[in-house]
């Protein structure tokens, strides 16, 4: 709660790993779990992050349960939820490594 400062967990996604890009919209949670990061320092800017994605999942927080979201061959990084939480776009990558990246639409399970 920003009025009083409370912290609480919304959702627990051990074991799956850490998540990020979390995005929320009434009762769902949409996030990159797991996946590849790295880290690293470029000459010329400094300290660097390359977030190669994760898995994308889907959590209704009325029930609690957490769906992956798949592609085969792809991982997702930075959720967008439509207002109403009927629809997710996402940035997915290919997992070989390559940077290349296209946007996908998902329905909410």
């Amino acid at each position: 709660m920003l009025a009083t400062g409370a912290v609480t967990t919304v959702h627990d996604f051990a074991p799956a790993g850490i998540a990020r890009d979390a995005t929320l919209s009434d009762s769902v949670l949409a996030a990159v779990v797991g996946g590849r990061v790295s880290y690293g320092v470029d000459p010329l800017i400094g300290p660097v992050q390359v977030d190669s994605g994760g898995i994308l999942y889907h959590v209704n927080l009325a029930t609690g349960v957490a769906t992956p979201l798949t592609l085969s061959g792809k991982r997702f990084r930075s959720p967008s939820l439509r207002p109403g939480a009927q629809q997710i776009a996402v940035e997915a990558v290919d997992s070989s490594g390559a940077l290349i990246a296209d946007l996908y639409l998902f329905d909410s399970p």
